[in-house]
């Protein structure tokens, strides 16, 4: 496991405002079953970030993808800086990319995990600002939906996470 402190930020415009105080990234001999006890003992959201491409009739764009499981660690924000819950259903995507690929909300999209073949057809429900990490998010209701493992890399929680585990 590696452990972050969660600089504050003072800008209210990122898309992962995060309100918990450390963001635990798990190594890849972490299980399964290592990670959703971590989680429940530290009271914290999961997260599972990745890679994945966007297809367009006239375009291929690279970009990133965060499944986020149920919590209150991340907050986003829309084109207007307000904040916004994103929807359970369907794929929230960053205003940049969406900008990038000519689509508004409404809009279907074809994307891809970087490594999987099947493609992917959904609609875009939501928008929201970010200035890095340009691409989609998705819950992992959505993401298990799609035939996907929720598969955690990291997970946030504002409790102090011990030495030993580190």
């Amino acid at each position: 496991l590696l452990l972050y402190p969660i600089r504050r930020q003072r800008q209210m415009c990122i898309r992962d405002r995060v309100t918990g105080q450390y963001k635990v990234i798990f190594g890849q001999q972490v299980t399964n079953l290592e990670k959703r006890q971590y989680k429940q003992q530290y009271k914290g959201q999961s997260v599972q970030e990745g890679s994945c491409e966007f297809r367009t009739d006239s375009l291929v764009k690279k970009g990133g993808i965060t499944i986020l499981d149920e919590g209150n660690y991340l907050h986003f924000q829309n084109a207007d800086g307000e904040e916004i819950i994103l929807p359970q259903q369907g794929i929230s995507m960053s205003v940049k990319m969406a900008q990038v690929l000519g689509i508004k909300q409404g809009d279907f999209i074809e994307w891809h995990i970087v490594g999987e073949k099947e493609w992917q057809r959904s609609r875009i429900t939501a928008l929201y600002r970010t200035p890095t990490g340009q691409g989609i998010t998705l819950s992992r209701e959505e993401y298990e939906s799609l035939q996907y493992d929720f598969n955690p890399t990291s997970f946030y929680t504002n409790m102090t996470i011990p030495q030993y585990v580190k």
